[in-house]
């Protein structure tokens, strides 16, 4: 038999996508809003929602290196449905979606 795991049981995580020395890295960082910063991005992963934060400051290679990730998220996921969105910088407040990204990390 296989156990399946329900869709609110996969933990949230978060992730930091980050350029330097002409490298781009993607690092699992703890979920909460102090990890934010505006020279970066994010991507916050809660299984049927994706969210991408993009800084203000934040360099086109680190923006394509977060929409390749999300993608991969999605491509792997054949039998979930996930919802992006983006998020630009930490001022974005606007939306509705937005207010839930806030929300969940604290």
């Amino acid at each position: 038999f296989i156990k399946v795991q329900k869709i609110e049981d996969y933990p949230m995580k978060l992730y930091h996508i980050i350029r330097s020395d002409f490298v781009t890295r993607i690092c699992e960082v703890p979920v909460r809003h102090s990890e934010l910063n505006n020279d970066d991005c994010f991507v916050l992963d809660k299984i049927t929602e994706i969210y991408t934060f993009f800084g203000e400051t934040c360099s086109s290679f680190e923006k394509f290196k977060a929409a390749a990730f999300v993608k991969q998220i999605k491509d792997e996921r054949t039998t979930i449905k996930s919802s992006t969105f983006e998020i630009n910088a930490l001022t974005d407040l606007d939306r509705e979606e937005n207010k839930k990204f806030w929300e969940y990390l604290g």
